[in-house]
């Protein structure tokens, strides 16, 4: 095969998003039981307002740092490490960071992860 083309957009509609679209994909981030999107204010931590959405992206990207992190010193495969970050990420669809500690539940979901994944 010959060179890849870039991944993304064409480098033509590059930096073009206006910010209302680039909002409504950052809103579409989660789903809920019933398939449906919702947006990042939805998310029982912000509703509560015990973080800002921007708050609830940076938690949420440390801890699937950390989840990452973990997961490679224990040397599980690639499918545990983000499948253990989806778990992560379904769990605090539905509780608030404020009700649990995420590290406490981000081991969990490590185990379950690799339970799942047969590692």
């Amino acid at each position: 095969g010959g060179p890849r083309p870039p991944a993304g957009p064409p480098p033509s509609s590059r930096g073009q998003a206006s910010k209302s679209q680039e909002s409504k994909l950052m809103d579409r981030t989660q789903k809920q039981g019933n398939g449906a999107f919702f947006s990042e204010s939805q998310l029982p931590s912000c509703k509560s307002g015990f973080y800002t959405a921007e708050e609830e992206r940076n938690t949420r990207r440390r801890t699937c740092r950390f989840l990452e992190e973990g997961c490679k010193k224990l040397r599980l495969p690639r499918l545990a490490i983000s499948t253990s970050m989806v778990f992560f990420h379904k769990f605090f669809c539905q509780h608030s960071f404020q009700e649990k500690d995420r590290f406490e539940v981000a081991v969990a979901c490590i185990l379950l992860a690799a339970k799942t994944e047969e590692c």
